[in-house]
């Protein structure tokens, strides 16, 4: 557990000023809290616990946008995306950092392993929520993904003839996916089930059974729906 101090002052977490200055103008930013040299969360939990609070097992380069459409981005400033706490951990040191809270960041991209994550609000779903975008702007439909990850307690107990629960702690992602049809005006959950997708994308029934057909040895996971998606919109 890493010691969290909040940090007074009479300015926004993010705003256009701040997106184009340094840390220091973050760390005296309201509603950001400072983490203090030594107290910088470890990405990779102790051995016995599953899975991981941190989007990544280290820090990766990124990309922030406020609400005002400013840029954040330099060389030198690193960040993680907390997904119990729904919050972005920024450092330039790995020692010393800022966790971020959202309510003044339009988007953000993080880019890890050669691979970017794009994180954006989707008003139409909630106005609360960072989404990953997984296809986008789509000529039918946009596909997003809600992460969420829970804490699980260790439930290990034995009268010593019989075992039940699990002997380790668990970071365990829930993952909800949502369609956007084009022009945004409306959206719809889709499960990694045939027919939860075949209802979600209705409008495309005949090629979605094609695409299912020709792909039934695959399985039907979240790569499947990403390519099943962008398919749709060629």
């Amino acid at each position: 557990m890493f010691v969290l101090f909040e940090i007074n002052a009479q300015t926004d977490i993010v705003n256009s000023e701040m997106l184009r200055n340094d840390l220091n103008n973050f760390a005296s930013a309201e509603n950001s809290r400072f983490i203090t040299a030594g107290s910088i969360p470890s990405f990779t939990p102790k051995e016995e616990t599953m899975g991981s609070p941190y989007l990544f097992d280290k820090w990766a380069h990124g990309v922030v946008v406020s609400t005002c459409d400013s840029v954040y981005s330099n060389t030198v400033t690193l960040f993680n995306y907390n997904k119990v706490a729904g919050s972005l951990i920024m450092t330039q040191d790995k020692k010393t950092g800022i966790e971020l809270y959202l309510d003044k960041i339009k988007s953000f991209t993080l880019n890890a392993d050669d691979k970017s994550y794009h994180f954006e609000h989707v008003t139409i779903i909630n106005n609360k929520d960072f989404f990953l975008s997984l296809v986008k702007n789509g000529n039918k439909y946009s596909l997003y993904k809600l992460v969420k990850t829970k804490f699980i307690r260790s439930n290990y107990s034995t009268n010593g003839i019989t075992e039940s629960g699990n002997k380790y702690d668990e970071y365990r992602d829930i993952n909800t996916y949502y369609v956007v049809l084009s022009g945004g005006k409306e959206f719809r959950k889709i499960e990694l089930k045939n027919k939860s997708i075949k209802s979600a994308l209705k409008e495309d029934t005949s090629k979605v059974d094609d695409y299912m057909s020709r792909n039934s040895s695959n399985e039907l996971n979240e790569e499947f729906l990403a390519v099943l998606i962008t398919s749709l919109n060629q």
